[in-house]
C-alpha cells in the first residue's frame, strides 16, 4: 500500500462475498424460489410416545421441539389435545414437562475428542462426589474444616494488616464439597500412564461404562445414543463393544446408528436394526429381518444384498478366504425354511454330524460350522412368493434352496409358477425337487417322508399332513413328552399329534443321532445342489 495505491474498502473479501450473496438471492426470488438465508436454517424432531395408562397425558402423543441455526430458543410443540378446563389443562402441561424431564438422553458423537472426554468425567465426577457430599459421616467436610482452621492461623497476620487498610474482614477457604475442590477428575491407568495418553480406542472403551455408573442411581428413563460407535475400534473390539450394548440394553434403551455389521447384526428379544437411505430428500426406513434376510419396508425389496456389500460381509469373506488361502464357499450358499422351526433343522444337522452343543450355544456353533446360511420366511405363502421372483439377478452368484413342509405347504411349493420353474422331479424319500429355469443352483424342496409317515404325504394326494415335527420318531416324541395321540383329519389315515411344538427344540438336545436319521435326506439333498 502507497499513497499512488490506496485501500479501496469495497474490494473487501467480505463485502465482496456479501455482494454474491444478495445477487444470487435476489436471483432465486426473481425465479420463484424460495430464499433460504442461513438466519432461517433450523433443526425439528419429533418423537412419539406410548405411554403407561393413567394421569391426564393421553396413551399415544408426540412431542416436537424445533431449535434455530445456533442450537438456541427451542419451541416445543405437542398434538395433546387442551383440557377446556383450565385447572386440568395447567395439570396437563405440567405433567407433560414432569414426564419429560423424568428421560435422561446421553450423546456420544462418532468422534470423542478431548472435550468430550473433559465434559463426560466431569458429569462423572459431579456423580461420584456428590454422592458422597450426601453421606452423613463426610470425611472430606470434616477434613476441609480442620484445614480451614490451619490456614486462619497461619495467615492471621496477614488479614488483620488487609483489615486495617480496607475495613473488611477475609481470609483463605478452601471448599467443603468434593464437587467444587476438585475441577478435573483425572484417571490413571496401569505403569502411571494417563488415560489421555493411551490410545483412542482404549479411551474410547470406558464410555459405556462410565455412562452406566453415572445412571445407576437414577430414577429416570435412560436413553444412549451412539453415533458410529465402531470408530477408534479395531474388529474384535467392535464385537466386544457391541455385546456391551447387548448387555446395558435390559435397563436403557439404546439408540445406535452405525456402519459396522457388528452392530448392525445384533439379535436378540429387544433389539431391532433399520436400515435408513435417501430417496428424493426424505429419509425412508426399513426394517432389517436378519433370520429371513430380507429388509421390511416400501422400496427395501431388493437392498439386502446392497447392504451386505455396504456393511462388507461378503468382502471380508472375498479377503479372508484369500488371506487363509482356502474358499469360503459359505457366503454363496443359502437355505430358507417356511416357518419359525429354525431351531430344530439347526440341531438336527449339528446332532448328525457329531456336533456337541447345548441350548446355549448351538446358534453360534452353527453359524461357526454349517456350510450354509439358513434363514426363516415366515410362512409358506411369504416363501413361495420370496422364490418365485420374477427378477433374481442378485441371486446370479449364490446357490438357493427353499424348503417347504409336506403339508399344506405342498400347494404353495407345486404353485410356484410353470413358466418359471421346471416340474416337480425326484420322489417323496428323498425329497420331491423343483429347479428354476433361469439359474443353475435354484431349487424348491419338500421334506422327505418317512417309511413310517409314508400315508402322510405324496403329491398323488389331496390333503397332505407331514410337517418338520413328524421326521421325529413316535418313541422319541414320546420320550419328550410331545405325543399327544392321533388324529384322523378326513376320516381315514391317523396322524400322529405333537404337543408343545413351540418349546420342542429345546428337548431335542437330550436325543442322541439315531433320533434324527429321517433328516438325512433332507441334508444329502441340500448338499447334493450345494456340492455340484
Amino acid at each position: 500500500m502507497t499513497q499512488e495505491s490506496p485501500i479501496f474498502l469495497e474490494r473487501d473479501l467480505s463485502k465482496i462475498q456479501k455482494n454474491r450473496s444478495d445477487t444470487k438471492a435476489k436471483t432465486k426470488r426473481a425465479g420463484g424460489k424460495k430464499d433460504v438465508r442461513q438466519k432461517d436454517l433450523s433443526v425439528k424432531i419429533r418423537v412419539y410416545f406410548d405411554k403407561e395408562q393413567g394421569g391426564v397425558l393421553p396413551d399415544n402423543f408426540f412431542v416436537e421441539k424445533t431449535w434455530d441455526k445456533n442450537g438456541l430458543n427451542p419451541n416445543r410443540k405437542h398434538n395433546i389435545k387442551k383440557n377446556v378446563d383450565q385447572a386440568k389443562a395447567g395439570a396437563q402441561e405440567g405433567q407433560l414437562s414432569q414426564f419429560l424431564n423424568n428421560i435422561s438422553f446421553e450423546y456420544v458423537p462418532a468422534v470423542k475428542d478431548r472435550q468430550f472426554f473433559n465434559i463426560l468425567f466431569k458429569k462423572l465426577q459431579n456423580y461420584l462426589f456428590e454422592k458422597q457430599d450426601k453421606k452423613n459421616d463426610n470425611k472430606f467436610t470434616q477434613h476441609s474444616s480442620k484445614f480451614n482452621d490451619l490456614l486462619k492461623t497461619e495467615t492471621q497476620t496477614l488479614f488483620d494488616e488487609f483489615k486495617k487498610n480496607v475495613g473488611i474482614d477475609a481470609g483463605f477457604r478452601i471448599p467443603e464439597t468434593l464437587v467444587d475442590f476438585f475441577r478435573t477428575l483425572g484417571v490413571e491407568t496401569e505403569n502411571g500412564i494417563s488415560l489421555f495418553d493411551r490410545g483412542d480406542g482404549i479411551q474410547a472403551r470406558f464410555i459405556p461404562d462410565i455412562l452406566n455408573e453415572i445412571s445407576k442411581d437414577s430414577r429416570k428413563k435412560v436413553i444412549w445414543g451412539f453415533e458410529e460407535p465402531e470408530n477408534s475400534y479395531e474388529p474384535l473390539r467392535c464385537f466386544e463393544l457391541a455385546q456391551d450394548f447387548v448387555k446395558y440394553s435390559k435397563e436403557k434403551q439404546i439408540f445406535i446408528t452405525s456402519h459396522a455389521f457388528p452392530f448392525i447384526g445384533l439379535k436378540g428379544e429387544k433389539i431391532a436394526s433399520y436400515r435408513v437411505k435417501n430417496a428424493s430428500n426424505v429419509s425412508k426406513i426399513g426394517k432389517i429381518d436378519w433370520n429371513q434376510r430380507t429388509i421390511k419396508g416400501i422400496g427395501f425389496e431388493n437392498d439386502t444384498d446392497e447392504l451386505e456389500k455396504e456393511v462388507g460381509i461378503l468382502e471380508m469373506y472375498s479377503k479372508l478366504s484369500e488371506h487363509l488361502g482356502k474358499a469360503v464357499e459359505k457366503n454363496k450358499n443359502y437355505v430358507f425354511i417356511e416357518d419359525s422351526r429354525d431351531r430344530i433343522y439347526k440341531i438336527a444337522w449339528l446332532k448328525l454330524n457329531d456336533i456337541s452343543c447345548t441350548e446355549s450355544n448351538f446358534e453360534k456353533i452353527f453359524d461357526e460350522k454349517c456350510t450354509f446360511f439358513l434363514f426363516q420366511k415366515d410362512g409358506k405363502n411369504n416363501l413361495q412368493t420370496y422364490l418365485d421372483m420374477p427378477v433374481i439377478n442378485e441371486f446370479k452368484n449364490n446357490k438357493i434352496v427353499g424348503v417347504f413342509d409336506f403339508d399344506d405347504g405342498f400347494d404353495n411349493f407345486n404353485g410356484l409358477n410353470a413358466s418359471r420353474w421346471n416340474p416337480i422331479d425326484g420322489d417323496k424319500d428323498t425329497c420331491f425337487s423343483r429347479k428354476r429355469k433361469d439359474h443353475d443352483y435354484f431349487y424348491a424342496l419338500l421334506i422327505p417322508v418317512p417309511q413310517s409317515r409314508g400315508s402322510y404325504a405324496d403329491i398323488s394326494h389331496i390333503h397332505n399332513y407331514l410337517s418338520i415335527e413328524h421326521l421325529i420318531k413316535d418313541a422319541d416324541l414320546q420320550t419328550m413328552d410331545c405325543f399327544d395321540g392321533f388324529t384322523t383329519p378326513g376320516g381315514t389315515t391317523q396322524i400322529v399329534k405333537i404337543k408343545g411344538k413351540n418349546n420342542l427344540w429345546k428337548k431335542l438336545f437330550n436325543l442322541d443321532k439315531r433320533a434324527f436319521e429321517n433328516f438325512k435326506p433332507l441334508f444329502q439333498k441340500i448338499d447334493s445342489i450345494f456340492n455340484t
